[in-house]
């Protein structure tokens, strides 16, 4: 249950096992910690773990946030991963964290694999320097190569699996054995998938009369055919 978008998310609605954990903005005031820049935009969220089927909460927690995006996945029974801000935890079936992964770089997008063992961060390429204090742009490019990176790590050790260099950020989804790219030729579209570029199996080809914009990693953006 999410009442805002994938990566905007006010309400969630997860299984520990046979009990839901409920998270919501609990619309209260709270005290906004000093050392938040200004254009944070803070929150507190309600988590509350409930008993079914009395409805009972048996655990509850306050989360303090730093922004309207998404901020928690499951990984697997009982376990959680929760941001704030560039800040991964892993939330236990008692709402305990652990902290996980404090990243010096923006986490422009997270997400998890289906089966929870890997998550997926994008973030600036270490190689480029950003010339103001500004977080960097979905949509910023760089004319001297990617400026992006998406990284699938292990859920456990962190350890990187692969890395996709990225010139504009991208809802980039994927499977612990790879991600799907496009490859078009006219009105026919090459769907192929794999753990990186090179090593790739097409999958099936099809036709359409939609435009697509096209991305220098391989991803394609749908746009109407009069685009």
């Amino acid at each position: 249950m999410d009442r805002l978008s994938e990566d905007e998310s006010s309400v969630s609605l997860n299984f520990v096992d046979a009990d839901p954990i409920l998270t919501f903005n609990p619309k209260k005031l709270f005290q906004r910690l000093p050392t938040c820049s200004p254009d944070h935009q803070d929150r507190l969220v309600h988590a509350g773990i409930l008993e079914v089927p009395s409805g009972e909460v048996v655990k509850e927690a306050d989360w303090y946030l730093h922004d309207r995006r998404r901020y928690l996945w499951a990984l697997s029974p009982g376990v959680f991963l929760l941001r704030r801000l560039n800040d991964l935890y892993l939330v236990d079936s008692s709402l305990h964290e652990k902290l996980l992964l404090s990243s010096p770089k923006d986490l422009l997008w997270v997400t998890v694999t289906p089966d929870g063992g890997q998550i997926i961060v994008e973030t600036v390429k270490a190689s480029d320097t950003v010339k103001d204090s500004k977080p960097a742009s979905r949509d910023s490019a760089s004319p001297h190569g990617p400026k992006f990176v998406a990284q699938f790590l292990d859920a456990k050790t962190l350890a990187l699996r692969r890395m996709i260099p990225l010139d504009k950020m991208v809802d980039l989804r994927g499977t612990s054995s790879g991600y799907v790219d496009l490859i078009p030729k006219g009105d026919i579209w090459l769907i192929r998938f794999g753990p990186d570029s090179v090593n790739r199996r097409n999958t099936a080809r099809v036709r359409s009369r939609a435009a697509f914009r096209t991305c220098s990693d391989g991803f394609r953006e749908c746009k109407p055919s009069n685009w």
